[in-house]
């Protein structure tokens, strides 16, 4: 798969579960779901000489940091279902390193939003948009790794 599609496809999807997160506040199963075939394909098809197992562990370990980042959140209902979910397919898809990264650099996504609701005089609320702060920092991860292998 040409290296240009796959990003497009791959932001189109992350800009569909931001806005689903910011106007509905729900990241939907579907979506998760699609985005996980659609990533799975794409990683089966783009081995480039890897031995699939060790993609494979990879995938895994950052599948294991993602819940490690985000299950104690959700247990104290504090994050969402759905964010939990886009977190575990962005840890399985970026490794333990990428979705790292793309936790880093949510933060100043979250903080532009809450400067934005502060800004604009309106209540800051209760449940953030953790999964379109996610989406977005995983989106800078993505673009800065395509342009680096140009």
């Amino acid at each position: 798969m040409t290296g240009w599609l796959f990003l497009l496809l791959t932001l189109t999807l992350l800009i569909c579960a931001a806005t689903s997160d910011l106007v509905q506040r729900r990241i939907p199963n579907t979506l998760i779901a699609s985005a996980a075939i659609f990533l799975s394909i794409c990683a089966f098809l783009d081995q480039e000489g890897i031995l699939p197992w060790v993609g494979l562990a990879y995938g895994l370990i950052g599948l294991m940091t993602a819940l490690v980042f985000t299950l104690p959140g959700w247990l104290l209902n504090k994050v969402g279902g759905g964010d939990v979910k886009l977190s575990m397919l962005l840890g399985a898809f970026l490794g333990p390193t990428g979705y790292i990264l793309s936790v880093v650099l949510a933060l100043p996504f979250g903080l532009i939003f809450l400067v934005g609701h502060r800004l604009a005089a309106r209540p800051i609320p209760v449940d953030l948009p953790v999964g379109a702060f996610l989406a977005g920092g995983a989106s800078v991860v993505l673009l800065v790794a395509s342009w680096s292998t140009v």
